[in-house]
């Protein structure tokens, strides 16, 4: 009876630890990518991006979300949150909208992974027919998804009617859907209006909602909330919960550079009780494809121009290469220099070709050569 008592409390210890299934799963947008759980649980990278519409009605969408997403197709995180405005929606008839989202969501599947998005307020308006519009295109709402240990919550700032925060139904949802999952290992959060803005008049309207989610947070320690509306970045901490602005993705800036106001996306990541996030900018980071070299070796040269570390994935058609080796060699000021950056090989991620993950230091150009099989490395 004591060893069937025992191993009671160790399973429910254990499932008290893992997340509960979303009462509101939050999908992906429709972009053909599906999310698949990590092989460690503990240890993952993921994008948050979000503002890249338009400047006024009928005007071409700005490049930047388009070099994001082929960015975000090299990094290959296990999938991107979007804090909104993916239209410049507001005044536009419903028929405008559903343009827009399509050339967002053309777009958004050149990224390659999973997307998911909190409405804006460009999106909404509280107008119930681009509500309706949005619902169609792009899915639901809010929601929440786990993914590893961890969970993630998206919340609509933009309800119609709600003059400016969350009706009671909402707010009693993510009540529920926080206690519920209180033992994963992080909870993020993911919305448009901030919280925190750097300009107060850009935070959630509704004071009493505002306080509402705050106290929330704090209790069931939220590691992160991610929000836009400000087209700028902007981080603080509050009562424990670090809540993040980033709004870089195209859209008009807010601010001056040295204030935040840059293009800009985040990768995060999530690494054991450890959560780091780094800013990187958009046309900093490159991968070309090389000629087949004499030897038959193939190659890529990737350059990092931002100030942090990115993992990339370089994609290679399989051929003759072989699949579990590579060579990395870094490039700094026009001088190959000795290095310790190693290769892991991926296969399976697109049929027909192998890939080898490298993480290349900030500020370095590194070349990525696959040799053909049966080849000594030695040979090259």
């Amino acid at each position: 009876m004591k060893g069937l008592w025992l191993l009671t409390v160790m399973l429910l210890l254990c499932r008290s630890s893992l997340a509960a299934p979303p009462t509101k799963p939050l999908v992906p947008l429709r972009t053909g990518a599906t999310l698949t759980q990590p092989p460690n649980p503990h240890h993952f990278y993921f994008v948050v991006s979000g503002d890249n519409r338009a400047a006024g009605r009928g005007v071409p969408m700005p490049p930047t979300a388009n070099r994001i997403f082929k960015e975000i197709s090299r990094i290959h995180p296990a999938f991107t949150l979007w804090t909104g405005d993916t239209i410049y929606g507001f005044t536009d008839t419903p028929g405008e909208a559903a343009r827009e989202y399509q050339h967002f969501l053309a777009d958004a599947r050149t990224a390659g992974t999973p997307i998911y998005n909190a409405p804006g307020n460009h999106e909404i308006y509280n107008r119930p027919g681009l509500q309706s519009v949005y619902e169609q295109q792009m899915g639901s709402l809010y929601g929440s998804f786990n993914y590893g240990a961890c969970h993630f919550i998206a919340l609509d700032t933009e309800e119609v009617g709600a003059n400016g925060g969350f009706s009671s139904q909402q707010l009693n949802w993510l009540r529920t859907d926080l206690a519920a999952n209180s033992g994963a290992q992080h909870i993020f959060v993911f919305m448009h209006h901030p919280l925190y803005p750097l300009f107060p008049e850009d935070a959630l309207k509704n004071p009493v909602m505002r306080k509402a989610l705050q106290s929330l947070f704090a209790q069931y320690h939220v590691a992160y909330v991610f929000s836009g509306h400000e087209h700028i970045y902007y981080a603080s901490v509050h009562q424990g919960v670090h809540y993040v602005v980033t709004g870089g993705a195209g859209a008009p800036m807010d601010a001056a550079p040295e204030k935040g106001g840059f293009l800009h996306y985040l990768l995060v990541n999530v690494n054991g009780s450890t959560v780091h996030q780094s800013v990187l900018q958009p046309w900093r980071l490159s991968v070309t494809m090389g000629p087949k070299e004499a030897n038959e070796w193939q190659s890529a040269l990737v350059c990092n121009y931002n100030a942090s570390p990115v993992p990339v994935l370089v994609e290679f058609d399989e051929g003759e290469l072989t699949p579990n080796s590579a060579l990395v060699q870094a490039t700094w000021k026009g001088k190959k220099i000795s290095s310790n950056i190693p290769a892991r090989m991926v296969t399976g991620v697109v049929p027909g070709r192998i890939g080898a993950l490298v993480t290349v230091p900030p500020g370095i150009a590194v070349v990525v050569s696959l040799r053909p099989k049966a080849m000594p490395m030695a040979n090259h």
